[in-house]
């Protein structure tokens, strides 16, 4: 089978496209798929390049398949297995991490880790979920602790909602009846934020950008106690001085981003109205909170940027490390 590989940590040219061993049959609990598409992620560049490497060692003996994201459908079921037959869609997210990756024509995969992928979607479109889309949903709503509501009078706040996390997040948001804020780097960005249920944009880059968004609670359909319900928190250096003012009083921010970052706040403004800072990551989620969180998103459409034959990966890695996901945002996807 066709793979894209890597046999050492580096730049984007490391990766290769070969022909490996074929996976074989399915073991037990596990379901056999024909790849369709894999999506590109930031942490799929940070595996390449070595940055984050907890799974084995990649050499010329043991090439590493790269990616977390996939698509496509199911070839052959292993004994046990209840949730899918020959001829299913599905998806999948939480490969390439510590084990091998997902950017292969065939891969076997428990059936605990595949979800349904809709009717109406794509094996690029439910790709370009993945752990992005799984991300935002576990964000606002298991960590977050958001509801849906049938009235949108609290306010969701999520920084840089054109990508692939906040582009999810947005619409994720605004379908459960909150009103959403966010940032964008462009007028594009911030028209396709709009289109997705964004009811204010703003640039990130504004000096002025606390004052504004004080200026959006202020607002007389304001629910009490004014601020925002949820602050999803997508760059890595977080100015949480500024955001803490900002929120309802039991409200949560909740950081997902900034692995090396050290930032200071203000203690008492936080814990003497019970706001919570809350961080996590997807890779820690239960597979029964996948499940959850993978049928919640499968009602968004997601946002891609582009796509790009398997031969062409390294370039995807390039763009997804130079930030070119077109003028609108979005996710690149490498198909099969």
């Amino acid at each position: 089978m066709r793979a894209a590989v890597f046999t050492a940590p580096g730049p984007p040219e490391v990766l290769l496209v070969r022909d490996l061993r074929d996976p074989g049959d399915p073991g037990e609990g596990e379901v056999r798929v024909k790849v369709g598409a894999v999506s590109v992620n930031p942490i799929d560049t940070y595996v390449r390049g070595g940055v984050v490497s907890p799974g084995p060692a990649p050499s010329e003996e043991n090439p590493r398949i790269i990616g977390c994201d996939w698509a496509g459908t199911v070839e052959a079921v292993g004994s046990a297995v209840s949730r899918f037959a020959v001829g299913n869609r599905v998806w999948g997210v939480s490969r390439g991490i510590a084990r091998d990756g997902a950017a292969a024509e065939v891969l076997n995969e428990s059936e605990d880790l595949c979800f349904p992928t809709p009717e109406d979607r794509t094996d690029v479109q439910a790709a370009a979920l993945g752990l992005a889309a799984v991300t935002a949903h576990l964000g606002l709503f298991r960590t977050g602790g958001l509801e849906e509501r049938e009235t949108g009078e609290r306010f969701v706040f999520v920084q840089a909602g054109s990508g692939g996390v906040g582009s999810a997040a947005v619409a994720l948001a605004a379908a459960a009846g909150y009103r959403v804020v966010t940032t964008a780097g462009s007028d594009a960005k911030r028209s396709a934020c709009r289109e997705r249920g964004a009811e204010v944009t703003f640039d990130y880059g504004d000096p002025d950008l606390a004052d504004r968004l004080e200026a959006v609670l202020s607002h007389e359909r304001m629910e009490e106690p004014r601020g925002f319900s949820v602050w999803l928190e997508g760059h890595r250096d977080p100015d949480l001085h500024a955001a803490i003012p900002l929120m309802r009083q039991g409200g949560a921010i909740v950081l997902f981003a900034g692995r090396s970052s050290e930032p200071c706040f203000p203690l008492g403004a936080l814990y003497t109205r019970d706001i919570s800072l809350r961080g996590f990551a997807m890779f820690n989620a239960t597979a029964e909170e996948l499940q959850t969180a993978a049928a919640g998103v499968a009602r968004i459409e997601p946002l891609i940027a582009r796509s790009y034959p398997l031969s062409e990966i390294a370039r995807a890695h390039a763009d997804q490390e130079a930030g070119d996901t077109g003028d609108r945002g979005g996710k690149l996807v490498i198909e099969l």
